[in-house]
């Protein structure tokens, strides 16, 4: 009798855990759908660089090397499908585990897919979750940093750690976003609620700590000691963007000898354009190293000027704002033929993926994201309102108000660092955005359901 029990509680909890993992795996696939869709993964001008530098080992100014070396690993050299397969598993772990934590012993498989299949179709993560990119981290950076307090289990926080380390390391603006979420933390738990002071300052630790990996990294590269090799020539270019580079210029040309002078009058009205561009400023006075010395002292002469504070002040709250409300897909899905660095990469590489390449939406250039973006808005929007109606149900759990303030929190800084550092992009936003309505449905899941039951 013991020995039948014994084996029914063993049978029932493996086939528990059997479709667990299924739907796991189920759901990472759906997450993975815009690839799908598309015929093959979704490529931006970037990713043929960060396939380059993972097989040449070679440190790039604009980024670090761990992407690259994502997608060298991942692919197993055999297929650029296993790197978007593994960002819709993790993407698919960790929104697993949130449910669970947020329904506990009421978790069922049907509120897990109503949520999965709600945020592949009204935000834009599969988007994201389907390009060769580094952007789809930026999402699940938030992910892990929820996790940190949401979940009670003390054996999964070592997991989360080693998570936040790796996507700090896939993208620079990972780092300073998460030294700003970190300060604004610790700031709000001094004045509301220390109980959330100690994993705060836990975060700021891990923050300075992959800066300085980073910074090693590129320092053992014979790079020097710093987050950026090219961080003079991007600084440069958002200031030509917002207008301070040319009144700096306008004041300063008679008594220092730039040879950017000679385009104070003709500065490029982006900052990619100041960047990329082969007529633009940079590539014609230099490079990245020609221009070093000269663009270095520009920027620590505005730095040390009073004068120009309240200027650059007030357009960092303007492109924070523009940079905000950006929730559009499909910046930089454009198709990309044999004259592109993508498609020699790809050939170079994954020669066998080619047709796929070249048969796929994107290459053809029948993606048509211009009506998802519609449906993203209205969800967003009405998601958002419908809190309105529990906020009430929000008061009760203090973890919840919490979360809400800490989600505007990491939306505020990812907007500011990109904004300010690098570019205003829908991307740049987007790639956070969806977080946002993940986190209304789940909400109202939870507590809307059973509200509007009673």
């Amino acid at each position: 009798m013991y020995d039948a029990l014994h084996e029914s509680t063993y049978l029932s909890h493996h086939f528990d855990r059997t479709m667990h993992s299924a739907r796991i795996v189920i759901a990472a696939l759906l997450f993975s759908a815009v690839a799908f869709y598309n015929g093959f993964p979704l490529l931006t001008s970037d990713t043929g660089a960060y396939i380059n530098n993972g097989y040449e080992i070679y440190l790039p100014e604009d980024r670090p090397l761990t992407y690259s070396f994502f997608l060298r690993y991942l692919s197993l050299g055999l297929t650029l499908w296993l790197p978007v397969l593994a960002q819709g598993l993790i993407i698919s772990l960790l929104v697993y585990r949130i449910c669970v934590l947020a329904w506990g012993e009421r978790f069922s498989g049907k509120l897990f897919w109503i949520l999965a299949v709600s945020t592949v179709a009204f935000t834009p993560v599969s988007w994201y979750s389907s390009q060769l990119m580094p952007d789809v981290f930026t999402g699940v950076l938030f992910l892990l940093v929820w996790l940190l307090y949401a979940d009670p289990k003390r054996w999964n926080r070592p997991w989360y750690w080693i998570g936040l380390v790796v996507c700090n390391l896939m993208h620079n603006s990972h780092l300073l976003i998460m030294v700003m979420l970190s300060a604004g933390i610790i700031a709000m738990a001094l004045r509301y609620d220390r109980q959330y002071l100690r994993t705060a300052f836990q975060l700021f630790g891990v923050s300075l700590f992959s800066m300085l990996l980073v910074a090693s990294i590129h320092a053992a590269g014979g790079s020097g000691f710093t987050l950026s090799k090219g961080s003079h020539v991007f600084l440069v270019a958002k200031l030509s963007e917002n207008g301070v580079l040319k009144k700096y210029l306008d004041d300063n040309c008679e008594r220092y000898p730039y040879r950017l002078c000679a385009w104070k009058d003709k500065l490029p009205a982006y900052a990619w354009d100041f960047v990329w561009n082969a007529d633009q400023p940079m590539q014609q006075l230099g490079g990245w190293e020609g221009t070093k010395t000269e663009f270095k002292a520009i920027l620590r002469n505005i730095a040390w000027s009073p004068k120009y504070y309240t200027l650059l002040l007030y357009k960092a709250l303007v492109d924070t704002g523009r940079q905000f409300v950006q929730t559009q897909v499909g910046d930089g899905l454009t198709p990309y033929g044999d004259n592109s660095n993508v498609y020699w990469k790809i050939h170079q590489y994954f020669d066998h993926e080619m047709p796929w390449h070249q048969a796929s939406k994107q290459n053809n250039n029948l993606l048509g994201w211009a009506g998802y973006n519609w449906v993203y808005w209205f969800y967003l929007i009405v998601s958002s309102a419908c809190l309105l109606f529990f906020q009430d149900e929000v008061k009760k759990n203090p973890l919840w108000v919490f979360g809400y303030v800490l989600l505007i929190l990491f939306l505020l800084c990812n907007a500011f660092v990109t904004a300010n550092f690098a570019n205003v992009l829908a991307r740049l936003q987007s790639r956070a955005i969806w977080v946002l309505p993940f986190f209304n449905l789940l909400f109202l899941l939870k507590y809307g359901l059973g509200a509007s039951r009673k």
